[in-house]
């Protein structure tokens, strides 16, 4: 079993413009101001990420390859701390979930205080998930190689499943 790390931090930034030109209007640092302009360091961004999104955005913006140069959508990869991704062994079953890349991760919505502010569990999209303060713990139990069941009532599967029969 592989392990990998993984973040998911989508920040949908709005590119301040200037109403004339509807170009990006650069400052002389480099955008740095319009980086604590958005406070985008107390939302979790690092300045080095911001400059290289910026520098991407730029040159697709000067090659003409941008419909709607108005966002800059940044997703940084680099900090979601720790995950498991899974890998499952029983062919027709769960088989795929390597190259689906499921993953045993960390979510707010798995959480008691989320469950009472919605009455619910939030959706995980086939990753098992776990509140953000157990998956240091868990990962590092289950991690290299151990077995991780994930049961749900299912007759089909209970009845021709190689491992239980």
């Amino acid at each position: 079993m592989r392990k990998r790390f993984l973040f998911l931090l989508l920040l949908l930034v709005p590119v301040i413009n200037d109403a004339v030109s509807n170009k990006l209007v650069p400052d002389k640092e480099g955008n740095r101001d319009l980086f604590s302009v958005l406070n985008l360091s107390e939302k979790g961004l690092s300045s080095k990420v911001f400059q290289l999104a910026l520098k991407g955005y730029r040159k697709l913006e000067t090659i003409g390859k941008l419909e709607n140069s108005g966002i800059l959508t940044i997703i940084d990869f680099s900090q979601f701390g720790l995950s498991l991704i899974l890998e499952g062994i029983e062919k027709g079953f769960n088989d795929n979930a390597l190259k689906r890349e499921i993953i045993l991760h960390g979510a707010a919505y798995a959480t008691e205080d989320f469950i009472r502010k919605t009455g619910r569990l939030g959706r995980s999209f086939g990753c098992p998930s776990l509140p953000p303060d157990l998956i240091k713990p868990v990962v590092e139990t289950i991690k290299e190689g151990t077995c991780l069941f994930i049961y749900h009532l299912d007759d089909y599967y209970i009845n021709h499943s190689t491992l239980l029969n």
